[in-house]
């Protein structure tokens, strides 16, 4: 039906595989997934039936998916045991579609010196003027000493395209 793979059966179908009765009608949503951005035209869709099949022409413009995160955050020093004041690191979306987000990690050289607290960067990041939230404290372990550093971060969808966003964190034992 489609000659594309940029162009994809997406929900219900009611008219693949079906007999529709004369003065009938059926439907299929298209979604368009590009693998790269860029401008795609000269694709089509046929609708084959006895008679004429009709084409459709279907054309888009595949956008990159950047996220805006810190390019770094410092927490406040803190004593071995202890933890440090809280600090939210915002993450946005400048894009006009919505972009599906992965588990939030720490990694790194010291993940386990920080601690998430409250996370709002899961499932959905809304579309321009996008925006989520990883609090997070600085919880350095008892016997720990200097410089403690990790990352944090998640992969992101929107369609075949994917990113990561990647903020290293880092804090001081005093």
């Amino acid at each position: 039906m489609i000659g594309s793979t940029l162009f994809v059966i997406a929900g219900e179908d009611t008219c693949s595989g079906k007999t529709i009765a004369p003065k009938k009608k059926c439907s299929f949503d298209i979604e368009f997934a590009p693998a790269t951005p860029g401008i795609v035209s000269d694709q089509t869709v046929d609708v084959a039936y006895n008679g004429a099949s009709p084409t459709m022409s279907l054309s888009g413009t595949g956008i990159a998916v950047t996220l805006k995160a810190p390019s770094k955050e410092t927490f406040s020093p803190v004593a071995a045991g202890g933890t440090g004041k809280s600090k939210q690191i915002k993450i946005s979306s400048p894009a006009t579609v919505s972009v599906s987000l992965g588990a939030t990690t720490v990694g790194g050289s010291d993940p386990n010196a920080f601690t998430i607290t409250a996370n709002s960067c899961t499932g959905m990041l809304a579309a321009k003027p996008g925006n989520c939230t990883i609090t997070m404290e600085f919880t350095p372990k008892t016997g720990a000493t200097g410089a403690q550093s990790a990352t944090v971060g998640f992969s992101y969808t929107y369609g075949a395209n994917t990113g990561a966003v990647s903020v290293p964190i880092s804090g001081t034992v005093k």
